[in-house]
């Protein structure tokens, strides 16, 4: 039953996409985002805490996420 609900879900996902890609919507608190912005929300960065700060974090496995803010803030 669970599988059966998965992909049930994943076919109305699809669907819904489907209709966005063939709709100009004009209500601007609807806007979608691009598909690169969308890889990246779709990334392990979703998933990682980076508490405090470049350097001083309170996890480990963040040196990426500290060179990301890195650039951030030195343009």
């Amino acid at each position: 039953m669970y599988e059966r609900n998965v992909t049930r879900i994943e076919n109305l996902v699809s669907k819904q996409n489907a209709w966005r890609g063939a709709t100009i919507n004009l209500i601007a608190s609807e806007n979608v985002l691009s598909n690169r912005a969308r890889k990246v929300m779709g990334s392990d960065f979703v998933h990682r805490y980076a508490e405090g700060h470049p350097g001083e974090r309170y996890y480990q496995g963040t040196e990426i996420i500290d060179e990301i803010e890195a650039r951030l803030k030195n343009g």
